[in-house]
């Protein structure tokens, strides 16, 4: 997946607002939402090289759970997701 470097810095914010939603939902994996929250938190607190690295960990984290778990995050987000 590709993005441009605007959306690099938008996307673990529109991520984290989406899983804040999802996990009010019913019958949804707490724990997991949990630790991408976390993840989006650390990812957002670093900066440079720090944070390029963090965000492509983030990306594999967020397939791992789309694919243990579909249809819980929407594909809009899927689909604009990543470092490129």
């Amino acid at each position: 997946m590709h993005v441009d470097n605007e959306s690099r810095e938008v996307w673990p914010q529109r991520l984290r607002a989406c899983l804040l939603e999802v996990l009010d939902g019913p019958g949804v994996p707490v724990l997991d939402i949990e630790w991408l929250l976390l993840r989006c938190d650390d990812t957002l607190a670093m900066e440079g090289d720090w944070r390029q690295r963090s965000l492509h960990q983030l990306l594999k984290d967020v397939e791992d759970f789309d694919s243990r778990f579909p249809g819980c995050l929407p594909e809009d987000l899927l689909r604009q997701s990543g470092p490129g």
